[in-house]
């Protein structure tokens, strides 16, 4: 049985779509709640580039769920390439927003605040 044509992916995918939208959602109510925020609170930038995330790869994942349905493989390479990219991307933005240093062989670690 090939896993790109077989009948199964009409009640497959629209339930990895529907996880996929409910993700994406989430991700919209985080960012939202980050935006509300006054703009020198503290975590508002890691709030919200975590909903960015969210609804970035939630929305990819529908997007190939329901284009995987409809045996649209353009669509299907186009929403894996850019959400996984998206993916990389603010996964990068996020470990420095945290305030993560990298040392090489060691795991990372809170970047110390120096005082003079």
């Amino acid at each position: 049985m090939e896993t790109w044509t077989t009948e199964l992916r009409f009640y497959i995918a629209p339930l990895v779509a529907a996880v996929g939208m409910l993700t994406a959602a989430r991700g919209v109510r985080r960012s939202r709640e980050a935006l509300g925020q006054t703009p020198g609170a503290a975590g508002k930038n890691l709030r919200l580039m975590s909903g960015f995330r969210q609804l970035i790869v939630g929305s990819a994942v529908a997007l190939v769920a329901l284009s995987w349905a409809l045996q649209s493989v353009a669509v299907v390479a186009t929403a894996g390439i850019i959400g996984a990219g998206e993916l990389f991307e603010t996964s990068l933005d996020i470990w420095a927003l945290q305030g993560r240093t990298w040392t090489y062989g060691s795991a990372s670690s809170p970047r110390r605040q120096d005082t003079m």
